[in-house]
This record gives structure tokens, sequence and C-alpha cells, in this order.
């Protein structure tokens, strides 16, 4: 058993708040959550099973920044990019979306009233039951 993107968005938490900019491949296995915030933030350290949270705070200042670190992300292949609106950027611009098709990137918002500690709380949970239940169904099958 493995959680997907698609299965996540049917949380409450993200129907309620997170908006799929582009579905890309919406079946990625998330197993981690992580805050991209810090202008220093290493693309590299990233594995392919994660979902990124972030508000472009460091790099909101000019669109060819945030391209160059969308397409970074899309080329570190995660499992998705989820962008909090509202913040630091109001929306996505055409070509933000543009490179996110073009890797077939799943592209997500966030609305500006939601906390990430709420989202990173409620996937952790749905991501630990998911593997609790893999374990309970390991133990039963020995």
């Amino acid at each position: 058993m493995s959680v997907t993107l698609r299965e996540l968005l049917k949380l409450p938490i993200y129907k309620k708040y997170v908006q799929v900019v582009n579905e890309g491949n919406i079946n990625n296995i998330v197993r981690s959550l992580t805050v991209m915030e810090a202008p220093d933030f290493h693309v590299s350290s990233l594995s392919r099973n994660a979902l990124v949270l972030t508000t472009l705070s460091a790099h909101h200042e000019s669109i060819d920044d945030i391209n160059r670190t969308v397409e970074a992300l899309c080329r570190a292949r995660i499992a998705g990019i989820m962008i909090k609106v509202g913040r630091y950027v109001d929306m996505i611009e055409e070509s933000t979306l543009d490179i996110a098709k073009r890797y077939g990137m799943p592209l997500l918002t966030l609305s500006s009233n939601v906390y990430f500690t709420d989202i990173l709380t409620d996937s952790f949970y749905y991501i630990a039951d998911d593997r609790a239940a893999l374990i309970e169904e390991i133990n039963s099958l020995n």
C-alpha cells in the first residue's frame, strides 16, 4: 500500500483548502512532506516521493526566480508542489504553469487561510495509518 497524491486530495482539509492547478501525474506516491521557505533550500536532497509545500517567500520578487525554483523542483522529480497563495504570491503565473505541464508535475495551490502545520499533520496521520495497515497486513500473512 502506498499513499498517492490523488488519495491525499480526498482528505477533508485538502478538499477545503487545496486546488489542483496542474494535475500532472496525480498518482505519484507521497511518502514525505517538506516545507521549502529558505533561499538556500537543497533541492538535490529531496526524495522522489516528497510533496513540497512553499509560499515562495524566498523567490517571490521575481517571476524568473519563481520559475527557476519550480523548474528545479520539477527536475528533482518529486511527488508534487503545493504553493500557498495569498501570502507572497497571489496566483500561479501562466509561465510557471507551463513549466509544471512540461514536466508533468502536479501543481497545487493552498489557501492562505490554513497553516502548513494543519496540512502536514493531516497528511502525516494519513500516511502513518496507511503504513500501519501495511504492517498489520504483513503480520497477519506471516
